[in-house]
C-alpha cells in the first residue's frame, strides 16, 4: 500500500516510499542471473562455430546431436496442461516436430548476450544520470528515484548521452567517486586513497564504454539492437565463416583447401554473426540513407564479460543510492539493501581487452534524397576499416582437396 495520490506529483510520503520499494531490489543480482543463465545455455549447447577453449575439454558436453542434452524438462512444468503435447513434441523431439539444431541455439546465445550488453549499458547510464542529478541537489528530491528512471525526459539515445556527459562535468572526479565507493568505507592512509581512485578510474573507464555503446558507430549496432528488441528483424547464424584468401579460382573454377592456410589468408569471421538492415546515417540532415545490411560478429564470451563489468558498476551505484537513501534510520522490515558488489582494483579488467567490433556492411539501395551509395567496408577486431568496391563480375568457386601424386588416393 502506498499513500494515496493530491495531485500531479508525487508527496515526500510517496517519495519516501517508493524509493523504499525501488531501492532494496538487487538489479546487479538480476543482470548476474541472466549472465549466468545464458553461459550455462552455451556451454550446455555444445557452443557453436570459435566457441572452443582451452577449458572446455574439461568440461561436460552433450551428447552429439543433442543440443539439449540433460537439460531440465520444461515440458511437464509451464503450468499449462493444455499445452504440454505441443511442449513436448519441441522439447522431446515428438510427433515429428524438429527440435532446433546446436547452431540455432548458439546464434540465439550470442544474439541474447548482444542484447544484454546494450541492455547493461543503457541502465548504467540511464541510472548515473538520476543519481549524479540528485547528489547535486540540496534537499530533499521532489522525485523519487524510480519514478525519475521510469518517467525519464532522456527519451532519445542521444539526449541520453548528452545527459551524461553533462552529469559527468558536474560531477568531477570527486563527485563521482562518491556515488560508487560505499559511505561505510573509510580512507585510513595514502594507500586507502590509492586504491579507491584506481576502483573510481575502472568504474570510469567503463561508464565510458557503456557511453561508446549507445553512441553512434559505423557498424550501427543502436540500430542492430533495435531490431532485436523490437519485432526481431534480424537473422542470427552460427553456420558462416567468411575468409579472405589471396588465391583465387583456377580456370575449373576450383580453390584448394590450402588457399585457407598459412598467409595467404585471415578469417573475418569465426564466431556467430548478427545480420541486420538499417539506413545510412546522414549526419547533419534528416535525408534519408540508403539502406545498408551489416553482418555483425558476436563474441558471447567477450559481450557477458563486458555486460558482468557494467553490472558491477551498475551495482555499486545502486548500492551507494540505497545508502543514500535509508541515512539515518532503519531500512523497513522485511527489506534489506543489496550488498555493494566489491571494489576492484587497478588489475580488473578494463574496456578495451574486450577488443573491436569486427563487422562487414553492404550498401543496398542509394540514398532517398539523391547521391550515391556509401561503399562497402570491412572492420577488424585491431580497429582498422578497410572500404571496397565490386570490380568486374561475381565469381563462383568450389573449395577441393586436390590429391597429391603418390598419396594413394
Amino acid at each position: 500500500m502506498y499513500p494515496p495520490p493530491e495531485g500531479t506529483l508525487e508527496t515526500p510520503d510517496q517519495i519516501r516510499e517508493l524509493d523504499d520499494t525501488f531501492l532494496t531490489s538487487d538489479p546487479f543480482g538480476y543482470f548476474v542471473a541472466r549472465i549466468g543463465m545464458l553461459h550455462a545455455w552455451a556451454r550446455f549447447s555444445g557452443g557453436g562455430p570459435g566457441d572452443e577453449s582451452e577449458n572446455d575439454a574439461t568440461e561436460p558436453q552433450p551428447a552429439q546431436g543433442d543440443h539439449l542434452g540433460g537439460a531440465p524438462d520444461v515440458a511437464e512444468d509451464i503450468g499449462r496442461p493444455d499445452l504440454f503435447p505441443i511442449m513436448r513434441a519441441v522439447m522431446r523431439n515428438e510427433g515429428g516436430v524438429a527440435q532446433p539444431e546446436a547452431m540455432t541455439v548458439s546464434a540465439q546465445v550470442a544474439v541474447d548476450a548482444f542484447a544484454l550488453r546494450h541492455h547493461v549499458a543503457e541502465a548504467l547510464v540511464r541510472l548515473l544520470v538520476g543519481a549524479a542529478e540528485r547528489s547535486l541537489i540540496s534537499g530533499m528530491p521532489s522525485t523519487s528515484l524510480w519514478s525519475r528512471l521510469t518517467d525519464d525526459k532522456n527519451v532519445q539515445i542521444s539526449q541520453l548521452l548528452d545527459a551524461v556527459r553533462k552529469a559527468a562535468d558536474d560531477l568531477g572526479e570527486f563527485g563521482f567517486a562518491r556515488l560508487i565507493v560505499p559511505p561505510s568505507v573509510t580512507i585510513e592512509n595514502a594507500a586507502d586513497q590509492s586504491y579507491l581512485g584506481g576502483f573510481a578510474d575502472l568504474c570510469a573507464e567503463w561508464v565510458e564504454r557503456a557511453v561508446e555503446l549507445l553512441g553512434p558507430s559505423e557498424l550501427d549496432i543502436n540500430t542492430a539492437h533495435n531490431k532485436v528488441k523490437h519485432g526481431l528483424a534480424v537473422r542470427g547464424r552460427a553456420d558462416l565463416k567468411v575468409p579472405f584468401t589471396t588465391v583465387g579460382p583456377d580456370a575449373d573454377g576450383n580453390v584448394p583447401v590450402s588457399a585457407f592456410d598459412g598467409d595467404t589468408s585471415f578469417n573475418i569471421f569465426e564466431r556467430p554473426v548478427l545480420e541486420f538492415m538499417s539506413r545510412a546515417k546522414t549526419p547533419g540532415t534528416r535525408r534519408g540513407g540508403g539502406l545498408e545490411v551489416t553482418q555483425l560478429q558476436l563474441d558471447y564470451r567477450h559481450l557477458l564479460a563486458e555486460s558482468m563489468m557494467m553490472s558491477y558498476v551498475h551495482g555499486a551505484l545502486f548500492h551507494v543510492a540505497a545508502c543514500q537513501h535509508f541515512k539515518g534510520r532503519e531500512v523497513p522490515r522485511g527489506l534489506s539493501v543489496a550488498p555493494h558488489p566489491g571494489l576492484a582494483g587497478q588489475d580488473a579488467a578494463r574496456p578495451n581487452l574486450a577488443g573491436h567490433q569486427v563487422g562487414l556492411k553492404f550498401p543496398i539501395t542509394k540514398p532517398t534524397g539523391g547521391g550515391e551509395a556509401r561503399p562497402a567496408g570491412f572492420w577488424h577486431r585491431d580497429g582498422a576499416s578497410i572500404e571496397f568496391s565490386h570490380v568486374g563480375k561475381r565469381v563462383s568457386a568450389q573449395v577441393i582437396d586436390p590429391v597429391e601424386p603418390g598419396d594413394g588416393r
